[in-house]
């Protein structure tokens, strides 16, 4: 039987979606709830107890739209609230949320050139277009073992584990996608002789995951999800309990856009015909702007109510909410809050733990290149229509953007901090000492290899 329960310390849901379905109008999503709660028993000599279990669920989700393909989870969240109503008997309430999405792909014919006995003069415009080449799921699996330090006790019953995902950096290559990344291990256990412990560390790890006909000039977007979490106690080479085996799988569903160029025909006429061009509106894609971005969250909580009590912090966590995003001049903002919760060492010996839990809002701009950035971009263009006289007349769109940033650029340096500005000015001019100094270099060498060219050979 197990102990009763005096105070909840901490508690944690998860979702599995099993089923996603489309009934009529509804998504019909079903799967069930992992939840685990460690408490502090009621008993005459207090102890860390855990208490885990599952419970199955299902929802309607309401579709105002036709799906374009086959539904699938983007994201999902539970936020766990138990309520103790007594020793025996506690109250779980759950806030779910289920991000449902559903992705298609559809072929659009485009009229990039005409036919005729006649003569005809033709308008065209070169653009980009965004298409997707692939998408699908992937998994990789990782294995790891961690073994405690030296000072630590053994590990004799394990109470609490956590395993999170950090700094993942994704890179596309030929064929595959690199992964590189790192899992924040944290586990609380009780020794042989009773004594609470914990761990914290860092398990690093590089991989790949498959796919076929990718390159390394294509776009790609990744959606990872650690599940299938397994942490378990092992033995070390001299026979004590001393090791985590830690295995995990990282499910990645993985979306792959590449862009090309196209010559599109927008109008066509000729001297001895009447022609009178049949058009229809399409809507096509293009690549505005690819940014992965980081953004440090920095707040200096006053908790005057733990000043007294709290004497050690054993373990942190967080997590982000994105509440809005809005285009903006500068970039894109982004607003959220960020949940926190810390795990810590109490005065009381009767309650050697407890847990604190808070929110904090931040406000992030992912920024567009402007300013030096773009004047960079100008001198690297007019290098190229010395070299392609012809490619100058595909670049006549970019005339307007190359007046308008530098004057938002201005603007924006006046808005934020002078720490900033000074940043983005001297990495800008930087980029165009660079890029000119590899213009002149590979002229000069143009220039060598035109004058041996034309030089006369020696008759033997």
């Amino acid at each position: 039987a197990r102990s009763d329960v005096g105070k909840v310390i901490l508690s944690e849901g998860k979702l599995k979606v099993e089923e996603l379905k489309e009934v009529e109008n509804y998504i019909r999503a079903a799967g069930t709830l992992a939840f685990r709660i460690l408490y502090e028993s009621d008993d005459i000599e207090r102890k860390l107890c855990v208490l885990e279990g599952r419970i199955p669920f299902e929802e309607m989700i309401y579709v105002e739209e036709p799906l374009a393909g086959a539904p699938f989870l983007k994201s999902s969240n539970a936020e766990l609230t138990v309520t103790v109503i007594n020793s025996r008997k506690l109250s779980l309430k759950v806030l779910a949320e289920l991000l449902v999405s559903s992705e298609g792909k559809k072929e659009t014919e485009l009229t990039m050139d005409v036919e005729n006995s006649e003569k005809l003069y033709k308008k065209k415009e070169t653009t980009q277009l965004l298409g997707l080449f692939s998408g699908g799921r992937d998994i990789y699996r990782i294995k790891e073992e961690v073994t405690l330090e030296g000072t630590k006790e053994n590990i004799g019953t394990l109470l609490w584990t956590e395993l999170s995902s950090r700094k993942l950096d994704t890179r596309i290559g030929t064929d595959e996608i690199e992964l590189r990344g790192e899992l924040l291990l944290f586990c609380l256990y009780e020794s042989v002789d009773g004594k609470t412990e914990w761990m914290e560390q860092t398990i690093p790890y590089e991989g790949r995951l498959e796919c076929s006909g990718a390159q390394e000039q294509m776009y790609h977007q990744i959606y990872p999800e650690l599940t299938d979490i397994n942490i378990e106690v092992r033995m070390d080479e001299d026979g004590e309990m001393r090791c985590f085996g830690v295995e995990a799988a990282l499910e990645a569903r993985m979306v792959i856009y590449t862009e090309e160029q196209v010559e599109l025909l927008q109008d066509v006429y000729a001297l001895t015909q009447v022609c009178r061009p049949q058009f229809k509106e399409q809507v096509m894609e293009q690549l505005l702007m690819q940014n992965h971005s980081k953004c440090k969250v920095r707040e200096q909580l006053s908790l005057p109510e733990l000043q007294d009590n709290i004497l050690q912090i054993c373990h942190s966590s967080g997590r982000i909410q994105v509440e809005h995003t809005e285009t903006v001049e500068q970039g894109v903002l982004v607003e959220g809050v960020l949940h926190v919760s810390f795990l810590y060492v109490t005065s009381d010996d009767e309650i050697p733990f407890d847990v604190w839990q808070g929110m904090i809002p931040f406000s992030y701009v992912m920024e567009i290149a402007t300013g030096f950035q773009l004047l960079s971009a100008w001198l690297s263009m007019r290098q190229s229509k010395k070299l392609n006289p012809g490619a100058a007349r595909q670049q006549q769109s970019m005339n307007f953007m190359l007046w308008l940033f530098p004057i938002m650029s201005f603007f924006v340096c006046l808005s934020s901090t002078s720490a900033f500005s000074l940043y983005w000015v001297l990495s800008s001019v930087l980029q165009i000492i660079t890029s000119q100094l590899t213009n002149l270099i590979m002229s000069k060498k143009e220039n060598a290899d035109e004058v041996s060219s034309a030089k006369p050979s020696k008759a033997k």
